[in-house]
């Protein structure tokens, strides 16, 4: 089970690892259709922000803040593809600059709000309605840190392609 500090260290890895893909990453690349099966780099981006987003508005919804990000507008009962599908198309609509800087807000704001918990809030299974009877420290990896860890792998093979894979083509 993940502490405070463990999160914000496993956060800050996964900042730096994504960080270092992005560096000097064409606006061209980052839009290019269909090179993560039927997304771009920047929808990959715009999937992680909208996880990202959504757990940190809820924690500070909970302290009676207002939310920070877009709001999607996704139907409550919306699938986990349904939510991807709205997301994504959110952001399609905007410019990328906008997108990279939410990204990294949404980033920013779950590492705070979950800085901001007692450490017993992380265990608790009851505390938060929208973590489904699961305790935060259960399902923070999947919505954050593991989550752009899977798909870490995806964005390197294309904005930073071994040389091999560049000359032989066999970059998918």
């Amino acid at each position: 089970m993940v502490t405070r500090h463990e999160f914000e260290a496993e956060m800050a890895a996964a900042r730096a690892a994504l960080d270092e893909i992005l560096r000097d990453a064409s606006p061209s690349a980052l839009l290019k259709p269909r090179t993560i099966q039927a997304w771009s780099c920047a929808d990959v981006l715009a999937h992680l922000a909208g996880y990202t987003r959504s757990i940190s508005d809820q924690l500070a919804g909970i302290r009676g803040k207002d939310r920070s990000g877009p709001e999607y507008e996704a139907p409550e009962d919306a699938t986990t593809d349904e939510y991807n599908e709205i997301v994504v198309e959110h952001w399609r609509e905007r410019n990328l600059q906008e997108l990279l800087e939410e990204e990294g807000a949404a980033f920013a704001a779950l590492i705070g709000e979950v800085l901001e918990l007692p450490e017993d809030a992380l265990a608790d299974e009851t505390r938060y309605e929208f973590a489904g009877g699961r305790s935060l420290a259960h399902i923070l990896p999947n919505n954050s840190y593991a989550h752009y860890r899977m798909h870490l792998p995806e964005l390197m093979a294309v904005l930073r392609p071994s040389p091999s894979a560049a000359t032989d083509g066999s970059q998918a």
